[in-house]
């Protein structure tokens, strides 16, 4: 029972995150606008904000006047399956900008592996408050505060070269994508789903 949960919503988010992607594709925008806002969210998908990486995007999409849709799309690049590996390059690559940092007191190990347990145990009963709680309660732990310090460099640094990657190569695609659909005109999908969301 609980397998087949999982994979109606898994099939629930890849369905959303394809539909997501396409719609980026389809905006009747600027490729500069569209471009940007998927750079935006290619910056925040390796922030460990989860759960605000899309609010975040959104709101920094607006501010520099980048398609908002294509930023929410952006950040569909971490997903359960990508975001243990972007965090953990993520981690390398500020470890390595800040240097090594002192292992966790062994005293306070069991505490963190307890609330670590109580977590994962809250995802697979589906419990998202109490796997809210115990998150927070891991976060909150002094100990975790330099490692997460560098979780945070890195993932700086990695969503900035990411971005930095995904702007140009999305401006190009959507710049020939464009011009192929300029030059041959389909008045069906004039009036579809693109129009209604020129702007976003």
């Amino acid at each position: 029972m609980r397998g087949a949960v999982g994979e109606r919503l898994w099939t629930l988010f890849t369905g959303r995150c394809r539909a997501a992607i396409g719609a980026s594709l389809r905006q009747a925008d600027s490729a500069d606008r569209v471009a940007g806002g998927l750079a935006i969210g290619v910056f925040f998908a390796a922030s460990p904000f989860v759960g605000l990486q899309a609010l975040l995007a959104i709101g920094v999409a607006t501010l520099v006047g980048a398609n908002r849709l294509a930023a929410v799309a952006g950040t569909l690049a971490s997903t359960p399956v990508t975001a243990p590996l972007i965090y953990l390059a993520a981690f390398a690559i500020g470890t390595f900008a800040a240097g090594p940092a002192a292992p966790l007191p062994a005293e306070a190990l069991p505490a963190l592996l307890l609330e670590m347990e109580r977590f994962a145990a809250s995802l697979w009963h589906l419990d998202l408050a109490g796997a809210h709680h115990h998150l927070v309660s891991v976060v909150s732990m002094p100990v975790l505060y330099v490692p997460l310090m560098r979780l945070m460099l890195g993932a700086a640094i990695l969503g900035a070269l990411a971005a930095l990657v995904t702007y140009p190569v999305a401006r190009r695609v959507l710049a020939i994508h464009q011009e192929a659909a300029s030059s041959n005109p389909n008045p069906a999908s004039a009036a579809g789903p693109s129009s209604a969301v020129k702007r976003a």
